[in-house]
This record gives structure tokens, sequence and C-alpha cells, in this order.
């Protein structure tokens, strides 16, 4: 049993269906404003923009010839990248902008290397954050808050060709120190960790920082998940305020920029190294569980977990249609089962504020919000077995409940409406496998038959 007491609130709903990339894609032949702006994304993280052949975001595009003047406005190409800013602040969206360069899996790494010149790099990177928050070179004034310095660092040749991690390291103070320094009100930090588990690497970049007093107002990390282990999500997220905590950044926020479901060892076995020849099957079967209701049930369980974790913004990782990784969209950008997890979240964040939920059913995650007189509550299985799942109600009277259901049959559309007139009550909610119930819940003044 979930127990839902409709008059006691625990804090915010938080930014946690983020997306990586979007709403503008593949060269901008995909145009998907309408759904951002259908699922209410709040955040969307650039890295891989456009990805394998990104033109737009990365420091090499948008400074193609690093022997250039970096004062000088044109030795910047920034068209391409306004476009797609422009596209995001007109769906609602902020930016998690990542400063530095897109994966490569390629034997040749072309730019995922070690800038040669620190201190220039910096500069440029100043001189961008100037275009988007100054009106520099004809930029804007969007204020962007979120600078994120490069990318899985400690994840291999890939992102960091040719550099050790003390040189990431020295990256970072160059780089967080000049930004802090010519423009004191955004939040810089990094640094996209591959995991917070590789704990050298991360211990390494504490000390430096803390030694150099550099500046973190976030600390970013990845998490890719197999099978039912949605609560490992709180895990992390409490291994990453431990080290902001014991290394002196206690008010740095928590973010977890690249997420999403993998069904199981096979088929995560199937994609890493992705040059191997490996099962073309299994490969398919991960990729369309991300778009299924397996999926789908991961993301709103896994929500509803950071929800009530350290995890302070996350953004599901990837939102282009074309991306294999993209769980939300066929594609054509045709909304797929996940898309619709993301929806029902939304639904909860837009009221803010989280209600109480006491109780505890195998597989079975509740989440709920209030503003006013109107309440949501997301109740999720993931993995678990059919369930006739009781939720209690305390506190106020005369609901009108609508259910809404999210399984292989449905995209979240509207199953029945009950008046209830009791104060407190209780339904009967039957969750299946795999399946997504969102109960919308508004005050009446009199019970109606």
């Amino acid at each position: 049993m979930f127990k839902i007491d409709l008059t006691k609130t625990v804090g915010k709903i938080k930014p946690l269906h983020g997306i990586n990339n979007g709403p503008i894609s593949y060269g901008n032949l995909t145009d998907l404003r309408t759904q951002y702006k259908n699922a209410g994304i709040p955040i969307v993280r650039l890295h891989d923009t456009d990805w394998p052949g990104p033109y737009q975001v990365d420091i090499p595009k948008i400074f193609p010839n690093f022997d250039a003047d970096a004062n000088d406005p044109a030795s910047y190409r920034f068209a391409q990248t306004d476009e797609i800013i422009s596209a995001i602040f007109e769906v609602g969206a902020e930016p998690i902008y990542r400063l530095g360069v897109s994966i490569e899996h390629i034997k040749e790494r072309i730019y995922a290397r070690k800038p040669s010149d620190f201190q220039k790099w910096a500069d440029i990177c100043v001189h961008v954050i100037r275009h988007y928050n100054e009106g520099w070179a004809n930029g804007g004034h969007y204020g962007i808050r979120f600078w994120e310095i490069w990318n899985e660092p400690d994840g291999g040749a890939n992102m960091w060709t040719d550099g050790t991690a003390e040189d990431y390291y020295e990256m970072y103070c160059v780089a967080s120190k000049a930004i802090r320094a010519a423009c004191p009100d955004v939040f810089v930090g990094g640094y996209a960790a591959t995991s917070v588990y590789k704990e050298e690497f991360v211990e390494g970049f504490f000390e430096k920082i803390r030694a150099e007093g550099a500046p973190l107002d976030f600390f970013s990390y990845h998490k890719y998940s197999q099978g039912s282990n949605c609560r490992e999500y709180v895990d992390d997220a409490a291994k990453a305020r431990e080290y902001v905590v014991n290394y002196g950044y206690p008010n740095a926020l928590i973010i977890c920029d690249e997420w999403n479901y993998v069904v199981d060892q096979t088929a995560w076995d199937s994609l890493s190294p992705l040059r191997q020849e490996t099962p073309m099957m299994e490969r398919r079967r991960c990729y369309q569980a991300m778009k299924d209701m397996p999926g789908a049930s991961f993301c709103a369980a896994t929500m509803t977990c950071m929800q009530n974790s350290e995890v302070d913004i996350a953004a599901y990782y990837d939102g282009q249609p074309h991306m294999l990784w993209c769980g939300l969209f066929d594609g054509f950008g045709v909304e797929q089962k996940t898309f619709y997890a993301f929806q029902a979240f939304d639904k909860l964040y837009r009221l803010g504020e989280q209600l109480k939920v006491t109780g505890n059913v195998e597989n079975c995650y509740a989440l709920a919000a209030k503003k006013e007189d109107r309440a949501f509550v997301l109740l999720t299985n993931h993995n678990g077995a059919d369930c006739d799942l009781e939720v209690s109600f305390a506190g106020e009277s005369a609901q009108k409940v609508t259910v809404y259901l999210l399984d292989d049959s449905h995209d979240l559309e509207k199953d029945r409406v009950e008046h209830i007139a009791a104060k407190d009550f209780e339904m009967h909610v039957c969750l299946a496998h795999n399946s997504i119930v969102l109960l919308e819940l508004e005050a009446e003044k009199e019970n109606k038959e």
C-alpha cells in the first residue's frame, strides 16, 4: 500500500526530465519543438549535438582555427549554434552548455584531444559565454546559467586522447577560474564523470581544485543502469554529494546529465566496445526496449527515485531521433512510450510541491505533487508482477479522480473518472507489469454520481 497525505508537502519537484540535445537536430531536418513543449522539457544539455558529425556547440566547430585571434569576432562561427540555443529557449527550456567536444569512437580522433594551450582555450570559452549572455559578436542576452567543462575525461581516448588525468585537472582549474573572473554570475562545473565510482580520478580532481581554489558550482556525472536497478541512482547521488561536501563545496549542485535504460547485462555487452562484431539482434533488443514500456517504466521509476535523492537536475541521453540512444522518439520523430513517461512526470513538475508518500511495494514506485486544489500521483510498476495496488488518501474530501494509463495499449490516455466524497479514501489501481498509471485529483464541492 502507498499512503498519500494531500495536506503535507515535502519540497519541490525537481527538473529531472531534462534531455540531452534537441529540439532541432539532424541538420535541422528534425524539428521537435512542439513535442518538447508538450512534454514540458525543462533542461537541454548540449553534448554530441547532431553527432556523429556535429557542426555546432563544440569549441572546434565554433572556433575552427585554434591559431586565430580569440578576441576577434571573425574567428568564430556562431550561426549554427545560435539556432540551437534559440530553439531551446523557444520551448521554455534552459541549456546546460558543455564546453568541449563530442565523443569520437573512430580510431583516429580529430577533436577529442586535450587543447594545446589551456589559457587560450579558456579565453575562447569566455567569449562563447559572452556571445550568449552579453551580446558579444552580435550575440544574445539569454542568461545561460550552466557551463560544463568537457565531458567524460575519465572515459579514455574517445574523449581525452593524449591527455592524462592531471592534464584535465589543470585545464579545469585554468578554465573555471577564467570563467569565474569574467562571468561571475554563471554556474561553472563538471566534469561529466563516466562514474562516481572511478574514485582515483574523482578524488584527484577534487584534491586539485581544492588546492587551486577553483570554483565548482555543480558536479556532473553519468549513469547507465541495467535491468531494474532504479534505486542505484539514489546511491550514486549520495556518493556525489559526499565528494562535494568532503572537499569543501557543500553548495554545489548534483547533476546527473546522462542516464538511460539498458535492459540487461547481455544487451550491455552487445554495445561495448562499439567497434567489435556484436550480436546485432541483441543491440536491436536493447535500443528498442528504451522506447517501449520497459524503458518507459524504468524512466518513470528512476525519476521517482531521483526525486527522493541528492540529485538536483537530470538530463536523459538522448533526445535526437537519429541517435541509437534516443528512447523518446523513433527515427522519424514519432513519440514512443518513454516520451509519455516524461510527459507524465512533467504533470507533477508543473504543480511544483511534492506531497508526502509513505509505503513500500516491491518493484512499484509512487510520487505525488499538488498545487492548490489539484494533485497528480504517478504510479509505476517496473519489472514487477501485475498487482492490484492499494492507494490511500488522507486530508481532503470530495475529489474528482481521473485515471490515465500508459502501457502497451495506451499512450497516457484517460481510462475513467471517479467521484469520491469521503475525506479519507482508498483506491485500488491495477498496475500491470511495466506500466504507469497517472491519477489526477481535483477538489469538488459535492459528490457526483
